[in-house]
């Protein structure tokens, strides 16, 4: 008699035994089953070699057709079995799909109209043109001449434009670069204060004293003009030198006598005699170099400090003293050629017949400031041709009151400074020039010079 768990032993090994010999006889037939596919493929093989040999078969088959013929049956098979499977799905992935079906049923459905205007309403950009402006908007230089010598795009522009390019060439030719930034002959107060600035912004006094000294026309100490006799002083500066009392101008000695004791500081000086008399020829040899009227005159000042070798230049580095001396000889100038016109036959010192004139660097014939008085009765051609760059006696003073004015404003000094300097002759009813006592004032009224 066995105990229990001898029984439970030798049942175990009796399993064991039993699996053990299925599992031999399965490995077995496999072998079995692989020798004879292993032989049925050797006796095609043979066949074939054969009918090769006997030459009777005219396209001999070789077990690599029909692999290639298994092959085929079997992805035909397994294509369409997946195309089954997709067009009738099991129940399974049928309940999957019909899920996904009802939740995309609920999904909301999207405005694009509406994305768009939020998108547009948070971009705060969404309505900058970003190449270029449309073509309605007013262009405020449309009419302002960009460099110098081209035309206004159309008429009433003024006299200076805004900046244009430097021109090219010699970076020490500031005449060249001056004539560039203003875009014309400054004629008015506005384009001389202009004018001002862009000086100003290539260098200022110092470079203007520069450009005058490299032309040679400053002494040897720097600081003045250059004069001497003709023929023994190159370059001849006309003007200066009559200043000086080395040229002497035949029948001018009356015509300085009326001017009274502003003749100290001031001296008349007149045209070339064939300029003269060509006053009223419209021939083009003559307009634009013969006078600008039956009556012209200059009117120069004996200093001849190298800032009043034009207006351009007074006070131009801004102090309060060289602005203020800059107004006072201005005045003094305005009553001398006043005094002149009352004291000469033919002339009138009444403001509709009396103009005068600046010409602004580097617009000026000389280098040496005169003014031009001019009998406004009896003009010619030249006068006409000229009139671009005619720069009103009152838009000069009216400039340098006003830089005066900001200057003192931005120093704290009291206001008696500026009343100090008011013209104390009364003209069209105000203080000043013309009625102008300041480049607002000028700029606000109705009054004109020309």
């Amino acid at each position: 008699m066995y105990g229990g768990r001898d029984l439970r032993t030798s049942f175990c090994l009796c399993a064991y035994v039993s699996a053990s010999r299925e599992s031999v006889t399965q490995h077995g037939k496999r072998r079995g089953a692989m020798s004879g596919k292993r032989a049925a493929d050797r006796q095609i093989n043979n066949n074939m070699t054969e009918e090769e040999l006997e030459g009777g078969s005219e396209e001999p088959v070789g077990t690599w057709q029909k692999a290639e013929e298994v092959r085929a049956r079997t992805h035909a098979q397994t294509t369409n079995n997946h195309r089954l499977r997709i067009n009738n799905p099991c129940p399974r992935v049928q309940a999957v799909l019909a899920q996904r079906k009802f939740y995309r049923a609920r999904r909301p459905v999207r405005d694009n109209s509406a994305n768009s205007a939020s998108s547009t309403s948070s971009n705060p950009f969404a309505s900058v043109a970003l190449v270029s402006a449309p073509a309605t908007v007013p262009n405020p230089f449309a009419s302002v001449a960009l460099v110098a010598g081209a035309p206004a795009a159309a008429a009433g522009g003024s006299s200076v434009g805004a900046p244009a390019a430097p021109a090219a060439g010699n970076s020490d030719d500031i005449e060249a670069k001056l004539k560039a930034l203003y875009g014309g002959a400054p004629s008015d107060a506005l384009g001389f204060a202009a004018a001002r600035t862009h000086m100003r912004s290539i260098g200022g006094a110092k470079t203007l004293r520069a450009h005058l000294e490299s032309k040679g026309l400053l002494a040897e100490d720097g600081l003045h003009l250059k004069v001497g006799s003709p023929g023994k002083v190159a370059p001849f500066n006309v003007f200066a030198c009559v200043a000086s009392g080395h040229v002497v101008q035949p029948g001018m000695k009356e015509e300085n006598a009326a001017i009274g004791g502003f003749g100290d500081r001031f001296v008349v000086a007149c045209n070339r005699p064939e300029n003269d008399a060509n006053w009223a020829s419209a021939a083009p040899e003559w307009v634009g170099k013969a006078s600008m009227g039956q009556r012209h005159r200059f009117l120069t000042t004996r200093d001849l400090t190298w800032a009043w070798f034009n207006v351009l230049s007074v006070g131009l580095d801004g102090r309060e003293s060289a602005l203020r001396e800059g107004l006072a000889t201005l005045d003094a100038m305005h009553e001398a050629a006043q005094a002149f016109a009352r004291g000469t036959p033919g002339w009138s010192d009444a403001p509709e017949r009396l103009g005068l004139f600046f010409h602004c660097f580097p617009y000026n014939s000389v280098p040496s400031i005169h003014m031009h008085i001019i009998d406004l009765g009896a003009t010619g051609p030249t006068f006409e041709d000229q009139r671009h760059k005619n720069l009103p006696f009152a838009a000069v003073r009216a400039v340098l009151a006003d830089e005066l004015a900001h200057a003192e404003a931005s120093s704290g000094e009291a206001d008696e400074r500026r009343t100090e300097h008011v013209d104390p002759h009364e003209n069209g009813g105000g203080g000043g020039v013309a009625g102008y006592t300041s480049m607002a004032d000028m700029m606000g009224g109705s009054q004109s010079q020309v």
